[in-house]
């Protein structure tokens, strides 16, 4: 009998050993029908399916993928011809057997479970991490260099910090042809536009309020993967986004109030919307090279230098001065933002997006205010009031409800 075989790796885009089989990763929107762990599908084929990365996901990720039909193995699987299906025959599994894990002729496998949840896990908190507190390096960049030309050089050293990275790691540089479009869409989306639209807003409107707009990404990130990409909307990703944009509008209502008649306050809120659609569109053109099989590493630096290109282009027509500050606060910031901020975040982030989807991995953005909060509560002495902690427990909430982990605690399963 035909059978199908799915297993869920660490890694993205390379191929990885499993027992005596080479499984390449290709995306999981490949396989018809879903099937659900410990359901027999109802179209003849039997499966065996561990989805390590659904421990904290929400199985967009990658997916190795081996189909076997009268011997044949479909999804770009090699395997070895004594381990080839045989047509009539039942296949023993690849996994080594432990009769105390089975469950339903289920084989599940704690480590690799364990393993992708902290992988995940450990993502997650170095982008919120990150990310949380490169607002202190932003700030020390303001007033002496125009902001074109500070996110300019921002990405020129980060693409380098890649570029030499992967010639360390051995990794394949040059892009595949087919991959160009999205890489000139993606820097200039992500590493351009979005950069350019907060750096304005930020100037024009309370940091508040673009936090509590750019924590609508997941909700973006669910919308435009419907639309564009045709990824089903799940009901506990959009609820947390829900939950964790009404925390932050708790945590920052004291800076907003006071501001909703102000016009200027209307348009930079216009163009961090617009900065949060960028955002949300790199997502999608991230996760969309990863099922190609391209590393974030590759891509993300081709697309920090297609974006640091437009920007300097872009401030040349405008006579901008393109010389940086020379200062040791503006270089420490410049190098903060450069190699922690895009070489580690973006990477960490746009990995995440390969391996739990882009609607959850954007949660990060509504986590990003309560580091920053955080900092500023240490640093600059501010006092949370009452609101701000319902909304710190609302934006909480939100987190454990997008990654269904209230299933997890309070739902008891067979």
């Amino acid at each position: 009998m035909s059978r199908l075989r799915i297993h869920r790796f660490a890694f993205l885009g390379d191929a990885r050993p499993f027992g005596d089989r080479e499984v390449i990763a290709e995306p999981r929107e490949a396989l018809e029908p879903r099937v659900r762990l410990g359901e027999r599908p109802t179209d003849g084929l039997q499966a065996e399916r561990h989805f390590a990365a659904d421990e904290i996901g929400d199985g967009h990720g990658q997916a190795g993928i081996e189909r076997r039909r009268g011997g044949r193995v479909h999804g770009g699987a090699s395997i070895s011809a004594h381990a080839r299906a045989r047509p009539g025959r039942a296949q023993k599994s690849a996994i080594p057997d432990n009769p105390r894990r089975k469950r339903g002729g289920i084989v599940e496998v704690p480590f690799r479970l364990r393993f992708a949840f902290a992988m995940n896990l450990s993502l997650y908190v170095v982008t919120v991490l990150i990310w949380g507190t490169t607002w202190i390096a932003i700030k020390w960049q303001l007033g002496s260099v125009p902001p074109p030309v500070s996110i300019a050089w921002r990405f020129w050293l980060a693409a380098a910090a890649m570029f030499v990275l992967l010639r360390a790691m051995r990794r394949p540089i040059l892009p595949p042809r087919d991959a160009w479009r999205f890489l000139v869409a993606q820097g200039f989306a992500l590493f351009c536009l979005n950069f350019l639209c907060f750096y304005y807003s930020e100037q024009v409107v309370p940091s508040g309020l673009v936090a509590v707009v750019f924590s609508t990404a997941p909700l973006l990130n669910s919308i435009n993967g419907r639309l564009f990409m045709g990824r089903p909307l799940r009901q506990s990703a959009i609820a947390g986004a829900l939950l964790g944009l009404a925390g932050i509008g708790c945590l920052f209502w004291q800076q907003m109030a006071g501001h909703v008649d102000d016009r200027a306050t209307w348009i930079g809120l216009a163009i961090a919307l617009a900065g949060t659609m960028c955002f949300s569109a790199g997502n999608l053109l991230s996760s969309r090279m990863q099922a190609m099989g391209l590393h974030p590493l590759a891509t993300n630096g081709w697309a920090m230098l297609i974006g640091a290109t437009i920007l300097t282009a872009g401030s040349i027509a405008a006579g901008l001065p393109l010389a940086p500050d020379t200062s040791p606060r503006y270089l420490a910031a410049l190098v903060y933002l450069a190699v922690p901020g895009s070489v580690i975040g973006f990477t960490a982030y746009l990995t995440l997006v390969g391996r739990i989807g882009p609607e959850r991995a954007a949660y990060c953005t509504v986590l990003f205010p309560i580091v920053a909060l955080a900092v500023s509560t240490v640093f600059e002495g501010y006092r949370w009031s009452p609101v701000a902690v319902a909304g710190l427990m609302l934006v909480v909430a939100g987190n454990l409800v997008a990654f269904d982990l209230t299933r997890r605690f309070f739902v008891r399963t067979a």
